[in-house]
């Protein structure tokens, strides 16, 4: 494998990742996290969080081969989640936060432009992605920020 192919590769196993670590963040934040200030900071990272989750899940596929990688970017996740929910102004950074992440997502998936075997698949993932955040981003505003609807 040359080097645009393991860059293919990555940007399909960090987006791959992405979607099933945010699903599961979002499961987490609505069934066992009752408290809304708990909530809104949750939510309010989740594209940080998600995103550290899968660069370990990532690392732990590639040799030396080591599942406890997992279990430790899940655990600096949750370090990172509860030094985030002892500040009141992360939930106001919330909507940044979603702009950058669902504008870098698209230049990464395009970024595989030039191969043809993982450039659909990376688009489809995009779009699971892309949905997640804006659907997430949309709980998270207040309706007045959205023109009232």
């Amino acid at each position: 494998m040359n080097g645009e192919e393991y860059w293919v590769t990555f940007v399909f196993e960090l987006f791959w990742f992405f979607v099933i670590y945010s699903v599961l963040i979002l499961i987490i934040g609505k069934l066992f996290i009752g408290d809304s200030w708990r909530q809104r900071v949750l939510l309010s990272t989740l594209p940080i969080l998600s995103l550290e989750i899968s660069l370990s899940g990532i690392a732990a596929l590639y040799p030396p081969e080591d599942p406890d990688l997992i279990l430790f970017g899940i655990v600096i996740a949750y370090i990172l989640y509860r030094i985030f929910a002892r500040f009141s102004w992360v939930p106001r950074l919330a909507g940044g936060v979603y702009v950058v992440f669902e504008a870098l997502s698209p230049l990464l998936a395009l970024s595989t432009f030039n191969d043809r075997d993982l450039f659909v698949p990376n688009l489809v993932l995009l779009g699971a992605t892309l949905s997640l955040l804006e659907l997430t981003r949309r709980r998270l505003l207040p309706r007045s920020k959205r023109g009232g609807s």
